[in-house]
């Protein structure tokens, strides 16, 4: 019984603990989000195509990170391929002044030891 009990008290913590993981994880990449989206002043119609092209870069990036007939290298080689054609895309989008203060915000999160490098996509909801 006792063992049970142990057993049944060890998967609610550890499923508790990847909830609380998930869910924590998710409010750093809404708040960046904003924040560019603030920073850059984008129109409505920008949100929603920013929006798209991320939508599907997830979609293809979940592709390749799924796909067993790739090597390690060749899956890393496609995932950066995604990422400069995302930030083309997501360029192609932005006016002339956009552009240059997105580049500022980048670096300054480069600098700051965040995740998304010189030359990533911005990505906003």
């Amino acid at each position: 019984m006792k063992k049970m009990l142990l057993l049944a008290s060890v998967m609610l913590a550890t499923t508790l603990f990847v909830q609380a993981q998930s869910k924590g994880a998710c409010k750093p990449k809404t708040a960046h989000r904003k924040h560019f989206a603030q920073q850059l002043q984008l129109t409505e119609s920008q949100r929603e195509q920013m929006k798209a092209i991320h939508q599907n870069g997830r979609t293809q990036r979940t592709a390749i990170v799924s796909n067993e007939q790739l090597s390690a290298s060749e899956k890393e080689t496609k995932l950066k391929a995604l990422k400069q054609e995302q930030q083309q895309k997501v360029d192609a989008l932005l006016t002339p002044e956009q552009r240059a203060k997105a580049k500022a915000l980048r670096q300054q999160q480069k600098h700051r030891g965040g995740k998304h490098h010189a030359g990533a996509a911005p990505v906003v909801r």
